[in-house]
């Protein structure tokens, strides 16, 4: 069994799944506010945020779908910014705002080898994204300015 999960572990990292993040991460301390409407489907999340305390915030935009992945029912931070999880997740909600976090419904396999779908894990949004060059991002994805629109209400 050690060694199913020691292959699979990596694989993964072949992938460009759960590699090691070397750059900065924790977006909330940087944004004077955030909004992640993905309870209805959405899965860019908007911030006003600033990568040093010297200047003013600047409202930016990262795209979730490309920032993770779905690996057997789990949500993984993906490292080459070609996540996708959407396509194999549905039904997700913000289960907390102060840490952001969310959970989905993804497909999997159980341990018959069955495909079932099942309640992922809570995953911590500000374990992987980060604020780089005043843009929300993630490793391998760089999100985008908001070209002068101005952010929705945030959610917290």
């Amino acid at each position: 069994m050690r060694f199913g999960i020691l292959t699979a572990t990596a694989a993964a990292m072949l992938a460009g799944f759960g590699a090691a993040d070397d750059g900065p991460v924790g977006f909330t301390p940087k944004c004077d506010s955030w909004n992640l409407p993905i309870d209805y489907g959405v899965t860019t999340m908007q911030g006003q945020c600033a990568s040093n305390n010297t200047q003013g915030v600047t409202c930016s935009e990262v795209d979730l779908n490309a920032c993770y992945a779905n690996m057997n029912g789990t949500l993984v931070a993906a490292t080459n910014g070609k996540g996708d999880f959407y396509r194999t997740c549905s039904n997700c909600t913000t289960v907390n705002y102060k840490p952001p976090q969310i959970q989905c419904r993804c497909w999997g396999t159980d341990g018959n080898g069955n495909r079932v779908q099942m309640d992922t894990q809570v995953l911590n949004l500000d374990e992987h994204i980060r604020v780089n060059d005043d843009r929300l991002g993630c490793i391998g994805y760089e999100g985008h300015y908001c070209c002068g629109k101005r952010c929705p209400d945030p959610t917290y």
